[in-house]
């Protein structure tokens, strides 16, 4: 895919984004319950927005970006690394809140929520975001790969 054709498909996936937002969607939010009946979560329109318009060349691309995070992170529900917490579920869970994985104090039970625009702004520069994180990566700066890796982690999450 040239690079026209990939700041097209990135522009479109960004554009369907923000009319959701600008329709004032974003305090619309779904509760879903997750795997574990006590926990709840908010599922934002964004997730599911990118979920359902993300193409097969955009997930190819997310998981090629994934590789970078498959060695601490998966995405299988209940998957469990030493390295960072399951991805299995992240979109509209709280920061730092799954059960038993030894989060820093960094980002240990957080008020924010796993939104897109959010995920977007952590994957960036994790570290800017939550000073003190033991994440070792430094970030992804091309946005076009941040889209696609968002993607394909919401294609792997329940939605």
């Amino acid at each position: 895919m040239t690079g026209l054709k990939q700041t097209a498909l990135f522009r479109s996936l960004l554009a369907a984004v923000t009319l959701w937002l600008i329709a004032g969607c974003s305090a619309d939010l779904i509760e879903e319950t997750a795997s574990n009946p006590l926990e709840t979560k908010q599922v934002t329109a964004d997730w599911i927005a990118v979920k359902q318009s993300a193409t097969d060349s955009t997930l190819e691309r997310g998981q090629r970006m994934f590789q970078m995070c498959a060695g601490c992170h998966g995405l299988a529900e209940g998957e469990f690394s030493p390295g960072g917490p399951s991805l299995y579920g992240v979109a509209g869970r709280n920061v730092g809140s799954i059960d038993g994985f030894p989060y820093t104090q960094a980002m240990a039970n957080k008020p924010e929520v796993w939104s897109v625009e959010h995920m977007n702004t952590f994957i960036a520069a994790p570290q800017s975001v939550y000073p003190g994180t033991s994440m070792a990566y430094t970030g992804l700066n091309n946005p076009e790969d941040r889209a696609a890796l968002i993607a394909f982690i919401a294609s792997k999450s329940p939605l």
